[in-house]
């Protein structure tokens, strides 16, 4: 899933995701189970809706692609099919695509297999990046980025403790309270003219 602003939003108290927008450019692509080929849909923009923190429904609106391809019951590819509409809906389960209904005047072609050409199986803007996929929130970091934060961490923490060492007493601060060195001295003289 790719697009140009990707938003994911939580419930904070349950620690669950809630929903997800991705804007402009939304670009979903799954890699065919079964075949060599790969699932497409596109739109402006796309809003979807997790249940126990997985993705369940999506939505794309506006200028909506799709190539999806069609199997019959004993998993033989029959129809690739291609098409173009204003929305698209799509219901998923386990990360799969179980449904795509395509709505307000959509146009859709199906072609068999061996008369729907290669270069045509891609839809404009189509980047497979399986091996980027994230798989754990592990993932959202690359290692360098990780032990540089670390790094940045470390050097902070050393410097707050650095800023939390209690200032030297100033000669104002130990005298403070007690009379001064001139009172002092004219005190010890009284003192001495007295004997």
């Amino acid at each position: 899933m790719t697009g140009d602003v990707i938003h994911l939003i939580g419930n904070n108290q349950t620690e669950k995701l809630d929903s997800l927008k991705v804007l402009n450019n939304a670009f979903i692509v799954q890699k065919d189970t079964l075949g060599t080929g790969y699932n497409q849909v596109k739109g402006q923009d796309l809003f979807g809706k997790f249940k126990d923190n997985k993705l369940s429904t999506v939505d794309l609106i506006k200028n909506t692609e799709k190539i999806y391809y069609m199997y019959n019951d004993k998993n033989e590819l029959e129809m690739i099919d291609k098409g173009v509409s204003s929305r698209i809906h799509l219901e998923l389960e386990d990360n799969k695509i179980q449904t795509m209904t395509a709505y307000v005047d959509p146009k859709s072609d199906s072609y068999p297999p061996d008369q729907f050409p290669e270069n045509a199986r891609k839809l404009r803007g189509f980047v497979w990046r399986g091996d980027e996929r994230i798989k754990s929130k592990d993932d959202i970091f690359p290692p360098e980025e990780l032990a540089l934060d670390a790094k940045i961490l470390k050097e902070s923490l050393a410097k707050d403790l650095e800023n939390e060492k209690p200032m030297e007493a100033t000669k104002e601060t130990l005298e403070y309270g007690k009379p001064p060195k001139k009172e002092k001295a004219k005190a010890k003289a009284k003192n001495t003219k007295k004997k």
